[in-house]
């Protein structure tokens, strides 16, 4: 299961800016309505996630990309999981992306 911390952009007005050719070619993977975008770059690991650097095309700063890992993970662990996933999709702040 992949668990990207990315928010859809379908309720966002603003444009975002072109990507220079330069970057396109290290772009790893876009969010589904292509605002943020994962670079091969890891910026760490967890027990069951990755952390890569990525890029918010429409505010213009980079952040953080988590994949979270749920194969192999006992099912107790997994619903633990997918239960603070929903409770962190309810936080509503300016440095959170839901």
């Amino acid at each position: 299961m992949n668990m990207s911390d990315t928010q859809t952009d379908d309720d966002d007005d603003e444009e975002a800016e072109p990507i220079p050719p330069h970057i396109q070619s290290k772009i790893v993977e876009k969010s589904p309505a292509e605002r943020y975008i994962r670079f091969k770059e890891k910026l760490g690991s967890g027990a069951y996630k990755d952390v890569y650097r990525a890029y918010d095309t429409i505010e213009g700063i980079e952040v953080a990309w988590n994949v979270v890992r749920l194969s192999g993970v006992p099912k107790a662990e997994r619903i633990r999981i997918v239960n603070e996933v929903r409770l962190l999709e309810r936080l509503h702040h300016p440095n959170i992306i839901s």
